[in-house]
Order: C-alpha cells, then sequence, then structure tokens
C-alpha cells in the first residue's frame, strides 16, 4: 500500500492538472430592443459546447480552460435580416470565472 501511495503521488506530479474556470455573461440585442437577447446561442469555439441564452440574456459555460477563448453568438432572426454571427475574445483566468458583456452587430 505504501508503494502505491508514493507511486500515486509521483504520477500526479508528472501531470500537471489544468485548472478550469466558469465563463459567462450576457447578450444584448443592439439592433432592436437594447434589452437582453433570450433564445440566442452562444458557442465556445475551443470545444464546439454551445449554451442557449436564458431570458434575461444570460449565458455559462463551466469547466473552461484558462487563457484566451473566443465566443461566438448569433440568432436567428438576425441571420434572417443578413447579420453574420459575430466572435469575440475573452482570456479566461486560472480559477474562478471570466464575464463578458456581448452585443450583436447593430
Amino acid at each position: 500500500p505504501a508503494r502505491f501511495v508514493v507511486l500515486a503521488a509521483a504520477l500526479a506530479a508528472a501531470v500537471p492538472l489544468r485548472a478550469q474556470a466558469r465563463l459567462e455573461g450576457v447578450l444584448i440585442d443592439s439592433t432592436r430592443t437594447l434589452a437582453p437577447l433570450a433564445n440566442a446561442e452562444v458557442v465556445l469555439l475551443a470545444d464546439g459546447r454551445r449554451a442557449t441564452t436564458d431570458r434575461r440574456g444570460r449565458f455559462r459555460f463551466d469547466s473552461v480552460t484558462p487563457g484566451p477563448q473566443r465566443v461566438a453568438y448569433g440568432a436567428l432572426w438576425l441571420d434572417s435580416v443578413g447579420v453574420p454571427v459575430a466572435v469575440q475574445a475573452v482570456e479566461v483566468p486560472a480559477r474562478g470565472r471570466a464575464q463578458m458583456t456581448l452585443a450583436t452587430t447593430s
């Protein structure tokens, strides 16, 4: 048993764990209402995860790798009027959370 503990400790030291953080924010409709945009899609481009904004325009991603990240966002009605999907960069800290405010292209 003691050898197992030593081996496990050595393996843990050899494989650094990457801290994970939360990325959260709000999406604002800057084209029509200047209010939070519900039911829009937000995509974390690094891994393709998707979130749908709630009625207050909020979204959240848990367990995000720290460092620079890019987020794409849009809504079906924006696409139908020719507004392209937007992309915004954010720096995610090693621990805790990153917050961002997104706005549709006006």
